[in-house]
């Protein structure tokens, strides 16, 4: 399976009102891309007021910055930082999580 990386972010989970969870065709798609090579994630947890988008940009290319919709959800950087050893950094936002509220 081809994966065109778009320096962007790709919706990985979803969550609806009723606090059920899934995985995206999108985010299937991606990690889909990914099956073969060694990966590393890097992600904030932190209560909804702090800016956790803030601290994972300081990952990204100079003039990139984490965009996420204003959807409860799991986001991922699309494009995979490549470390020394040769595995893929991913990183990790969660958009307005509740965690009270999900259902697993």
């Amino acid at each position: 399976m081809s994966f065109e990386y778009k320096s962007q972010s790709v919706k990985l989970i979803s969550c609806n009102e009723d606090g059920q969870v899934e995985i995206t065709q999108d985010g299937l798609d991606y990690l889909s891309s990914l099956a073969k090579d060694k990966i590393a994630i890097v992600s904030v947890v932190s209560p909804k007021d702090i800016d956790k988008t803030g601290i994972l940009n300081g990952f990204l290319k100079e003039g990139e910055s984490f965009q996420t919709e204003k959807e409860i959800g799991i986001y991922i950087w699309e494009t995979p930082i490549e470390l020394e050893n040769k595995s893929k950094l991913l990183i990790l936002d969660a958009q307005s999580l509740e965690l009270d509220k999900i259902e697993s």
